[in-house]
């Protein structure tokens, strides 16, 4: 008899065809407020890897969590944007350092005030999205 499947695995399959599905569809500003959430969700999920102690999935799970954060310092336009693109860089730069400094620490800290400092800037990037 073989084994049932996991119900996991279809769950991943839509999430990941409904970000893609978002992507496709998004706007230039739609696609920073979608990097944002994704960039949220990694962090969560990397703060939960490392309270369990789950070193295994902890590198993965940080990789993300940083390339998420360099996909948005990338997408910034220095030229135009100036003091503000500079400012931004520099906080994707503090983050992705806390994260990277968890490796290091290992007591959840970092990875709690970058969470912060992320949800901070998803919050005023959804207000100006409003506006």
């Amino acid at each position: 008899m073989s084994a049932r499947p996991s119900s996991i695995a279809p769950a991943a399959a839509y999430a990941e065809m409904d970000r893609a599905a978002r992507v496709l569809a998004a706007s230039p500003h739609g696609l920073v407020a979608i990097l944002y959430e994704e960039a949220q969700l990694a962090l969560a999920i990397l703060r939960r890897a490392q309270l369990r102690g789950d070193r295994g999935s902890f590198g993965t799970r940080q990789a993300r969590a940083l390339a998420l954060l360099a996909a948005l310092e990338a997408g910034l336009d220095y030229q135009r944007g100036g003091n503000v693109a500079a400012a931004l860089g520099g906080v994707y730069v503090s983050i992705a350092n806390a994260v990277r400094a968890e490796t290091l620490a290992g007591d959840g800290q970092s990875l709690v005030e970058a969470e912060r400092a992320l949800a901070d800037l998803a919050e005023a990037w959804s207000g100006i999205l409003a506006a």
